[in-house]
């Protein structure tokens, strides 16, 4: 039950409820004190985290406090002597309760000011290629290559294929795809760029993996501004957001 209401205290805070559920959560702030008590605890240490972000300084010391008064805090319930049964399995079950809730913050904290990376993206989807000529045998081990995540072997099939279809899109987009995979990032960079610079269908894709190569390569600053360039009917355009927040 604990984890449920710091879950639903990020997901206000984050505005990803529905109308209804906002509705629901701030009339639940009305009604319970506690409830709101515990928001309220949970927002200052929201704000005091985002302000902190990238202050490896301030991060740090936080830690370190944080540590500092876990420690003695559980060092002094184990100094307490309990005369009776009773209590004593009380207060093993707030320890309990309470150990569950630092476990999870600290979990959930870390997800949340980490920063993101190229392998958090790169779950890419099963491809069917749409090939001309007579390079069936090719385009099915280059799909299977890529779909298997043998990246090399892909790569090596694209190339095969593109000497027969030099304006194949589609087939320089996953070759270039292929190349990230194994950090050969000026190539991919060029041919990625070509694309999205271009008027065809596969525009906003090949401009979401030259971000998310820019990713990969940390260079942050020119990754947001990639991203930026997303139309917003893309299928990435979501996520695209999420990640300029996090990089931000």
């Amino acid at each position: 039950m604990e984890e449920e209401k710091y879950i639903a205290f990020e997901n206000y805070l984050s505005k990803s409820l529905s109308e209804e559920e906002i509705l629901a959560f701030e009339k639940k702030l009305d009604s319970d004190s506690e409830f709101k008590k515990d928001f309220e605890t949970y927002k200052e240490l929201t704000e005091f985290l985002e302000h902190s972000h990238g202050d490896a300084k301030a991060t740090k010391e936080f830690e370190t406090n944080l540590k500092s008064i876990s420690n003695n805090y559980f060092e002094k319930q184990e100094r307490q002597v309990q005369p009776l049964n009773k209590s004593r399995v009380f207060r093993i079950s707030q320890l309990a309760i309470a150990a569950t809730v630092v476990v999870f913050l600290g979990l959930f904290l870390f997800n949340r000011f980490s920063i993101p990376g190229y392998e958090d993206y790169s779950d890419h989807y099963v491809i069917s290629l749409s090939v001309r000529g007579n390079v069936e045998d090719v385009v099915i081990k280059a799909q299977n290559a890529f779909n298997e995540k043998n990246y090399k072997d892909a790569e090596v099939h694209f190339s095969e294929i593109l000497k027969t279809n030099l304006d194949n899109t589609e087939v320089k987009l996953y070759k270039a795809i292929s190349q990230i995979e194994q950090d050969k990032f000026e190539e991919a960079d060029a041919v990625l760029k070509h694309i999205a610079t271009g008027k065809s269908a596969y525009k906003n894709e090949a401009l979401w993996y030259a971000a998310l190569s820019k990713l990969k390569q940390e260079d942050y600053k020119t990754c947001i501004e990639l991203l930026k360039g997303l139309s917003d009917d893309s299928i990435h355009y979501k996520k695209a957001q999420k990640l300029i927040d996090k990089l931000d």
